[in-house]
């Protein structure tokens, strides 16, 4: 059955504020809280309305997005918002350049949930980035701290953070940071958790090609994750670009064994080799190669059966967008 990935309409208030209403995705930043994840089968959209502000220097919209039940022609699997656990979601977003080198961004997000016994808690976001661009640099520092109460009504008192630098020599760009998702020591607390939830966002961009590291608190068993990387990007011509990234993982609280001993945090490296060409316009290919190395420790997370092994992914995508029809309008 149809199902849409966005379904709105837009009218404009003033020369400066506009209205969103209807079924919208929401991409805000670098995507790592919102992301509208466009490669996916379904993408992720939120239903509501989006009130945007626009005058000179600042960009700032609000949302209000809500959950509704969905009937029983509408296949769940393939839609942008039936897999939201919130009943209504508020995000309010504020992007301010305050000179040619300084941008600052704001992101403030409360999302509120309803249990089997119709108990509703609100889980709040609170961060942004500050940012630093001249000709051939750029420095950049986000950060959120997360608060409020869980579905299973545990308090949380969680954080995240990611620096980075690029720098451009020439024809090559290397950037290095590190991004830190908090977690805890011990097993699921009855009444308090640490481990931060990156939101509606994407993590493969982030944390490797091979998406070992994507569903938050999940896929590290509660302990955090610590995400140092060194991309090199080179542009070897107007037609073939050349990438390498490297990530080093480690859990920021040690892994427990079956027989209670507490592993090593190192979990492994990660690195993903990329080549990207476009022989002519509107075409292009992409060559990827990606591999594991792995410690004993990422078998705790049943994410390697066999630390000895060494996982290898690649892949080779052609696209080609052409320009189905298009109208030149006439004065």
């Amino acid at each position: 059955s149809n199902n849409p990935h966005e379904l709105y309409i837009e009218p404009s208030i003033t020369k400066n504020l506009f209205v969103r209403i209807g079924r919208q995705s929401l991409s805000l930043d670098n995507g790592r809280m919102f992301s509208a994840a466009p490669w996916s089968q379904q993408g992720r959209a939120h239903e509501g309305i989006r009130i945007f502000y626009n005058p000179k220097k600042i960009a700032t919209d609000l949302t209000i997005a809500f959950t509704r039940k969905y009937s029983d022609h509408y296949q769940e699997s393939y839609s942008p918002v039936a897999s939201h656990d919130y009943k209504t979601l508020l995000v309010h977003h504020l992007k301010y350049k305050i000179n040619n080198n300084w941008h600052l961004t704001t992101i403030n997000a409360a999302d509120v949930f309803e249990n089997s016994d119709e108990h509703k808690s609100t889980r709040i976001t609170n961060g942004g980035r500050i940012e630093y661009s001249s000709n051939d640099t750029y420095l950049t520092l986000s950060a959120f701290y997360q608060w409020g109460e869980t579905v299973d009504n545990r308090n949380i008192q969680a954080y995240h953070f990611q620096p980075e630098i690029s720098k451009v020599f020439g024809h090559t760009t290397v950037r290095l940071g590190a991004e830190v998702l908090s977690g805890q020591s011990a097993a699921v607390h009855k009444h308090f958790t640490s481990s931060f939830v990156p939101l509606y966002g994407v993590a493969w961009k982030f944390m490797g090609n091979m998406n070992f590291f994507t569903r938050f608190p999940r896929d590290v068993n509660d302990r955090g994750l610590i995400n140092p990387y060194f991309f090199v990007i080179y542009q070897a011509g107007k037609k073939l670009m050349l990438r390498n990234d490297a990530h080093l993982f480690y859990s920021q609280y040690p892994l427990i064994d079956q027989k209670n001993n507490s592993s090593r945090k190192y979990l492994g490296f990660e690195n993903d080799l990329s080549v990207r060409y476009k022989p002519v316009k509107k075409v292009e290919i992409i060559y990827g190669f990606s591999i594991l190395l792995a410690e004993k420790s990422m078998e705790l997370l049943n994410k390697v059966k066999d630390a000895d092994k060494v996982p290898v992914w690649s892949y080779l995508m052609v696209s080609y967008n052409p320009t189905i029809f298009h109208r030149k309008k006439i004065k």
